[in-house]
């Protein structure tokens, strides 16, 4: 027997099914958004992991620097360069699905641990964890 307040009637069923086809337009909207419009936010990402690229390379190459302090030096010349690029990738906003995944694959470089939703998570948390986590997973 149908209860008070469920959707067990049809046009309340109609209504959720409605419901749900307004929002997987939208979505479909944000996916079908040309993606110029996150030029911005994606040329900062680029610059970002180009840096973290020539990082990477420094490290495995330590031995080709003679001088420590040298080869030091410039690490942290490459992550100053980064961290003055953090708070323009924060305040340049997203407007598809493209610029949505290329943050949440930058999140991931920086923060992998709020990818994972582990069981000692609250369920907010797993949820949003999740969400990042496919969100950077998904590269098309």
């Amino acid at each position: 027997m149908p209860q008070a307040g469920t959707a067990s009637t049809t046009s309340g069923r109609r209504a959720i099914i409605a419901g749900g086809a307004t929002f997987a337009g939208t979505f479909g909207a944000l996916a079908a958004l040309p993606d110029d419009r996150d030029d911005r936010l994606l040329g900062l990402l680029a610059e970002y992991d180009r840096l973290e690229a020539e990082l990477l390379a420094l490290g495995r190459s330590f031995a080709t620097i003679a001088d420590e302090e040298a080869h030091q030096d410039v690490c942290d010349a490459l992550e100053a360069r980064q961290i003055a690029l953090a708070p323009l990738i924060v305040a340049a906003p997203t407007h598809t699905l493209a610029g949505l995944r290329a943050r949440a694959r930058n999140l991931a470089g920086w923060a992998p641990d709020l990818l994972v939703p582990d069981a000692d998570k609250g369920w907010d948390q797993r949820f949003v964890a999740a969400t990042l986590r496919d969100l950077a997973r998904h590269t098309g």
